[in-house]
């Protein structure tokens, strides 16, 4: 794992600021800084956890109103997913016998194998066969990850909503989420719980373009990520950085990827 730097206080303006080591920490007589700096990170890494659930958990019901694309599940230029309708509830989500990355821009990694798409009136049940997610290596371990769901969705004036289980790489998340889709991206609302991090995301906006990379990056909204005492606050700053708050700190703005 990567060693990602530190965020420590700094006495003289009482804000947080990036450094390589925690010399500098023992140096400033900072005596609060390594737990401010822990339960930062940590938030970071919750948050980051939590945007991978959602997104993943989007793209399984994405195409729950989309056209078919093919009669024949296996298809040869039927975009990725293919996807075959059987009736009117009952849609086949196919990502290709070796992989594809997903049409719908939320994932930056290939997808292989089987959703089917159950329809009961307006739920939709999300029924994995054989999904595995191809992670970017440096960024959620190597090789492929096979995938499980116990997630069903709504479709509502064009809003999604999801609620339910994941697991994928060796963690897990349970999820009650609003995802609000448009042309350049997404803005999610609702809750993640994962193994190290309780997170209420707050119309939190993900653009396309910045979910392509090694972790998602938000341009928009706020978290709170439980912590003792006082949740840990989280705000969207420029560049897909964030901002980082808990018991009177404020962290100047930080690469999140440079915490996972």
């Amino acid at each position: 794992m990567r060693i990602a730097p530190y965020l420590l206080c700094r006495p003289d303006r009482g804000r947080l600021v990036g450094v390589l080591g925690i010399s500098a920490a023992l140096a400033s007589g900072c005596s609060r800084a390594p737990d401010a700096a822990a339960e930062m990170q940590r938030a970071i890494r919750g948050h980051e956890h939590a945007l991978d659930a959602a997104l993943l958990g989007a793209e399984m019901f994405w195409w729950a109103e989309a056209p078919p694309t093919v009669t024949l599940r296996h298809g040869e230029t039927c975009g990725c997913p293919c996807r075959e309708s059987v009736d009117d509830e009952l849609l086949l989500v196919d990502y290709a016998l070796d992989g594809c990355r997903p049409d719908s821009g939320l994932l930056p990694d290939e997808l292989l194998g089987h959703i089917s798409l159950l329809t009961r009136g307006d739920r939709i049940d999300a029924v994995v066969d054989g999904l595995e997610w191809e992670p970017a290596t440096e960024r959620r371990g190597p090789g492929r990850s096979p995938v499980g769901s116990d997630l069903a969705g709504r479709w509502a004036k064009g809003a999604l909503s999801m609620e339910g289980s994941l697991v994928w790489n060796g963690t897990w998340a349970e999820l009650d989420l609003g995802i609000a889709p448009d042309d350049s991206g997404v803005t999610v609302t609702g809750f993640v719980m994962g193994p190290d991090a309780w997170v209420e995301l707050t119309s939190v906006r993900l653009d396309l373009r910045d979910v392509q990379g090694r972790c998602p990056r938000a341009s928009g909204g706020y978290s709170e990520i439980w912590a003792p005492d006082q949740a840990v606050r989280l705000d969207a700053a420029a560049n897909g950085e964030l901002t980082a708050s808990w018991q009177g700190e404020t962290s100047l703005p930080t690469d999140p990827c440079d915490v996972l």
